[in-house]
C-alpha cells in the first residue's frame, strides 16, 4: 500500500489550504454534498456523535442541528486552526452542543478516554474524506467497535473509483507526477480497506453512491483548487499555468467528476471486535 509522505500530509491538514479546496468545490459542484449526505444519513436526535477528522466543520453544523438541544456532538481534528474555524462559524444557538479534540485521529483511543472520561458510547461515529490520513485505518476503524453503542453506527464517506481522474490525467499531460499515495487514497481506499471491514463486522450495510460533476468556468478557479491540494508541484507550476490557458481558449468550462462513497454500518455482529483480521 502506498504510503502517506510528510509533505501531503501537511498540505491535507492545513486549514488554508482546506478551506480553498472546498470553497472551489462546493462553489462548483452540481449536488450539494452536506445536503446530499444527511438526506441520507439518520442523526439520533439526543444522541452522542463522534466526528473525526472534522476539518473546518462542512458537515459538523449539520450534525449540531440534527442532535437537537439534548445531543453532543465531539468533533476531533489534528488542526487547531481548522477546530478554530469551525467554532467561528458555529451559530451561538449551537455552541453548547460542540465539544473539539484537537488530537490526531491515530490517538483516538487515548484521547477519548482523557478527554471525556464519563462517555462509554457513541451513538453514532461519522468520518467524511478523512480517515485515509490515518498511517493505521484498519486498527482505527476496529476502535471505533468499542466506542459505538449497541444499537449505534458508523459512517464513512470518502471517493472512490474514477474520482478526479479527468484532472489527474489533465495535470500528468504537463508532467505533474500523482503521487501513488493521493491515486490510492481518491480512488481504492473505500473499496479496499472500508467495504471489507464493514461486511466483517456488520450485518447491515447500507452504501450509498453518486457522481457530482464540478465545473469550472474559470481558468483561476481549477488552478487555485490544484494550488491548494495535495498534489500540488510547485515546480510545474509555469506549465500547468499554459496548459490550462490553452484550454480555456478552446472550451467554455473544464469539468472534473468526484465520485463519492458513502457506507452506513449499523447492526454490529456479536463479538464483531474480537473477530481476527487474517
Amino acid at each position: 500500500m502506498a504510503t502517506l509522505s510528510k509533505k501531503i500530509k501537511e498540505r491535507a491538514i492545513d486549514a488554508s489550504c482546506l478551506d480553498e479546496r472546498i470553497l472551489k468545490n462546493v462553489k462548483h459542484q452540481k449536488i450539494d454534498l452536506v445536503q446530499w449526505i444527511f438526506d441520507r444519513v439518520n442523526v439520533p436526535s439526543g444522541g452522542v456523535v463522534l466526528e473525526l477528522c472534522s476539518g473546518t466543520g462542512n458537515q459538523t453544523i449539520e450534525l449540531l442541528k440534527q442532535v437537537g438541544e439534548n445531543g453532543k456532538v465531539f468533533a476531533l481534528d489534528i488542526s487547531e486552526k481548522a477546530l478554530k474555524k469551525l467554532k467561528d462559524k458555529t451559530p451561538v444557538n449551537l455552541i453548547d452542543r460542540l465539544i473539539t479534540i484537537p488530537a490526531s485521529i491515530d490517538s483516538l483511543q487515548h484521547v477519548l478516554k482523557k478527554v471525556s472520561p464519563e462517555i462509554r458510547y457513541f451513538d453514532l461515529i461519522f468520518c467524511a474524506y478523512g480517515l485515509y490520513y490515518s498511517e493505521r485505518p484498519e486498527d482505527i476503524l476496529r476502535e471505533m467497535l468499542h466506542w459505538i453503542a449497541p444499537d449505534g453506527s458508523i459512517i464513512i464517506v470518502g471517493p472512490f473509483g474514477p474520482n478526479n481522474a479527468y484532472l489527474f490525467n489533465f495535470l500528468e499531460i504537463s508532467g505533474v507526477k500523482i503521487p501513488d499515495y493521493v491515486r490510492y487514497t481518491s480512488q481504492d481506499f473505500m473499496e479496499k480497506i472500508t467495504i471489507p471491514f464493514a461486511t466483517r463486522h456488520f450485518s447491515t450495510n447500507n452504501r450509498y453512491t453518486m457522481v457530482n460533476p464540478v465545473i469550472w468556468k474559470k481558468q483561476e478557479d481549477v488552478f487555485q483548487y490544484w494550488q491548494n491540494s495535495t498534489f500540488f508541484d510547485e515546480k510545474k507550476k509555469e506549465k500547468v499555468k499554459k496548459q490550462f490557458d490553452g484550454f480555456f481558449k478552446r472550451n467554455d468550462e473544464f469539468v472534473n467528476e468526484k465520485w463519492v462513497m458513502m457506507i452506513e454500518m449499523s447492526d454490529k455482529i456479536k463479538d464483531a471486535a474480537d473477530v481476527s483480521e487474517n
